[in-house]
């Protein structure tokens, strides 16, 4: 009974603490101005960040995930039972992303969500499940986050939506064998190549599949190639010639901060860098590719210096692929790099 009734009072307070909006507090009593009422009007540290005071964004960031990684730590310190940890951890972000005294409209929960992650990679070590639950549990977060930055682009968002669906592939890698994902892209190419040579070939199918699938479609493909038939030929060659937890990175990653650097790069990239990149979009870019080494680490058996670099050297080989469709060229430049360090 007395059990119970501390996971009870755990889990309430889990969603006390996570209703503490920083953003909003911090908005209001130094800068004095209602977050409520500015810029996205989400109390959340990019809003604060874009719209209040940068340094106060990135404290709010930092404020935020904290309030996750606590309450894994503070749940694993006094042996609380899963049942109650994962009710715990959902608990503190929906707090932060409904707080009772604000008419529950907080912020987006993503801060919370990754110190929560965090709290479980760092202290979860010998727990059943956990790295399964911090994978999900930032996948979530992300997907949310990313759902959100595309909501007034509808276009952007089923085609990116579209490219995760990519991730299947080094899913598929890590749970099965080599063979099999050879013959699923080997048939997966065929089948896609086949189309764009009919397509190619015929302007009234070109058109009808344009008018179909234009939503997942780039209007320069239309002519040309699709992207997805580079990136399935890419996937091929990483599966054939490189190691495996290799190819899993160097695709998993590329397809992660691929998606967030067009993104971000369109919403803010006003600091243009090489062709039609921006300094936000591949600050994303890397950001995002690091996030999902991060993720990597418990599931691919390589040495910390391949999670390392792996981010930097698939934001570098974006950078400089210009000229040749990036879907062939940054999984394929990672993997080599990676392969030789």
């Amino acid at each position: 009974m007395a059990n119970l009734l501390f996971n009870l009072v755990f889990l309430i307070s889990s969603y006390l603490l996570g209703s503490i909006s920083s953003a909003y507090f911090l908005s209001k009593l130094l800068f004095k101005k209602d977050l409520r009422r500015t810029g996205t009007k989400n109390l959340g540290a990019s809003n604060v960040f874009l719209n209040v005071s940068k340094c106060g964004g990135a404290g709010v960031a930092v404020f935020d995930a904290f309030k996750g990684g606590l309450v894994v730590y503070l749940a694993i310190l006094f042996n609380l039972p899963y049942f109650a940890l994962y009710p715990a951890i959902l608990l503190v972000i929906l707090g932060h992303i409904f707080p009772f005294y604000l008419h529950f409209k907080g912020g987006k929960g993503v801060a919370t969500s990754l110190g929560a992650t965090l709290g479980l990679f760092l202290f979860g070590t010998g727990f059943p499940f956990l790295k399964i639950a911090a994978t999900v549990l930032i996948l979530f977060a992300v997907m949310m986050q990313y759902y959100r930055a595309t909501l007034q682009c509808k276009e952007l968002r089923y085609r990116r939506m579209y490219r995760l669906a990519g991730l299947a592939i080094p899913i598929l890698y890590l749970t099965t064998t080599r063979s099999f994902v050879l013959l699923l892209l080997g048939i997966a190419i065929g089948c896609y190549l086949l189309i764009d040579v009919l397509r190619l070939s015929s302007k009234k199918l070109n058109t009808f599949l344009f008018s179909t699938f234009g939503l997942i479609l780039k209007k320069k493909e239309k002519h040309a190639i699709s992207a997805s038939s580079w990136f399935l030929l890419s996937s091929l060659f990483n599966v054939l010639f490189f190691q495996k937890d290799i190819a899993i990175l160097s695709i998993s990653v590329f397809i992660f901060a691929d998606c967030y650097a067009e993104v971000y790069g369109k919403k803010f990239g006003t600091i243009k860098l090489i062709g039609k990149r921006s300094l936000q979009g591949s600050i994303a870019y890397f950001l995002s590719a690091s996030l999902i080494a991060l993720l990597l680490v418990n599931f691919l058996a390589l040495e910390p210096r391949f999670f390392i670099f792996a981010p930097f050297v698939s934001a570098l080989a974006e950078q400089v692929s210009i000229g040749i469709d990036d879907n062939l060229s940054v999984p394929l430049l990672t993997a080599v790099v990676l392969s030789l360090l």
